[in-house]
């Protein structure tokens, strides 16, 4: 859940300071901004699901201190 607020803050930012410089009609060319990076967003979170999801299922025929060498929390793997 935090990393999903993180985003739509980066979006949100990312967002106020395209609309300091758009002089387009009722901030046409934000709007359009704005979808396109909630697009990213989404398609991203759905990719790193995915490979979350698969990890999961492989990490219990892989060495656990493979997974501790490289970052990754014991934790997030168990997650469903």
């Amino acid at each position: 859940m935090r990393s999903k607020r993180i985003t739509l803050g980066g979006i949100y930012m990312g967002a106020e300071l395209y609309m300091l410089t758009d002089y387009s009609e009722d901030f046409a060319d934000t709007r359009d901004f704005l979808e396109r990076q909630v697009t990213d967003a989404e398609r991203a979170g759905s990719t790193l699901g995915f490979a979350l999801k698969h990890v999961r299922f492989l990490s219990p025929s892989l060495p656990r201190g493979m997974w501790r060498r490289r970052g990754i929390s014991p934790e997030l793997l168990r997650a469903t």
